[in-house]
């Protein structure tokens, strides 16, 4: 009987890790996800927002899915994802999210405070799991609760939307237009060149990782084992960019003043102004209906 409990205790413990990973690889691939990162071409009206209007907007559904109940998380997010219609992603990062809605409930319920399930449900739980007692460990909660399982729900519900804003700052915004925006904002310029750079090399990396990758199964190797050999030369492909973009910034002297200079400045829109005011509006409601109560705040349901 224990050893049954010792391997269904890892059985669940590596679902909420491995699960949602395996899928993603299996129904994106690699070229799902450089699609997730890249720049879409295209003419839409996320694209002539203002850089500066969507990390502001970006800001408030921080803010806002952070402070508020879940549901509005949850409202917010399906609200979200229905820009990427206009992107035509849609498809592709509503899989996305239920991935991340797996991984990050399932990661959020194992790994929930006892106490601060307590504070949100009260002392009686239902108890589905108890794993054993060296799973404490890894920072595990022993007895895994329905009501832990609605927690990580509730979790990954706050976090959703702010993913797939980010993703469309990714695929609606140019490396330019963010280290302009980033300039506008005065943030570090340490700060703006790794975001550039991420941003650049995102893409590039799921490429090398796709060719290194589709070798090793033309090798014969099976496609786990594939997937694992790649990782070496995806490795070698990051350092030796990142010793070349080194060497481009320093070339460039890269911060050797503590201002940039812009090819051309940003300009806010009627359709920026539009897009702020509705967020902040929004934001400012939201904020004020929890200051007073009638929206439940964190931890709370």
């Amino acid at each position: 009987m224990s050893l049954i409990s010792d391997v269904v205790s890892w059985y669940l413990y590596l679902f909420g890790l491995t699960f949602p990973i395996y899928l993603l690889f299996a129904k994106l691939g690699f070229t799902g996800f450089k699609r997730l990162t890249s720049y879409v071409e295209s003419k839409t009206f996320l694209h002539e927002l203002n850089p500066v209007t969507k990390f502001v907007i970006l800001l408030l559904l921080t803010v806002v899915s952070s402070q508020s109940i879940w549901w509005v998380g949850a409202i917010t997010g399906l609200i979200t994802l229905s820009f990427f219609f206009f992107l035509r992603r849609l498809r592709l990062v509503a899989l996305f999210s239920l991935m991340q809605l797996i991984g990050t409930s399932w990661g959020s319920a194992i790994y929930a405070s006892p106490s601060v399930l307590n504070l949100i449900f009260g002392p009686d739980q239902k108890v589905l799991w108890v794993f054993p007692s060296y799973f404490s460990i890894f920072g595990v909660n022993r007895d895994l609760t329905e009501q832990a399982l609605i927690y990580g729900f509730q979790i990954s519900m706050r976090v959703w939307p702010m993913f797939l804003f980010s993703f469309i700052i990714l695929m609606t915004t140019t490396v330019t237009e963010v280290i302009d925006a980033l300039s506008e904002l005065k943030a570090p310029l340490a700060l703006t060149f790794a975001l550039g750079v991420a941003i650049l090399t995102i893409p590039r990396i799921f490429d090398v990782a796709e060719t290194a990758y589709k070798i090793q199964v033309m090798r014969g190797e099976k496609r786990v084992i594939a997937l694992f050999r790649s990782i070496v030369p995806t490795t070698v492909f990051l350092f030796r960019k990142a010793v070349v973009m080194g060497i481009s910034a320093e070339t460039r002297c890269f911060m050797a003043t503590k201002r940039r200079t812009e090819l051309q400045d940003l300009k806010f829109s009627a359709r920026d102004k539009v897009a702020l005011v509705i967020s902040i509006v929004f934001a400012s409601i939201d904020l004020y209906l929890v200051a007073i109560g009638l929206i439940p705040a964190v931890p709370f349901r």
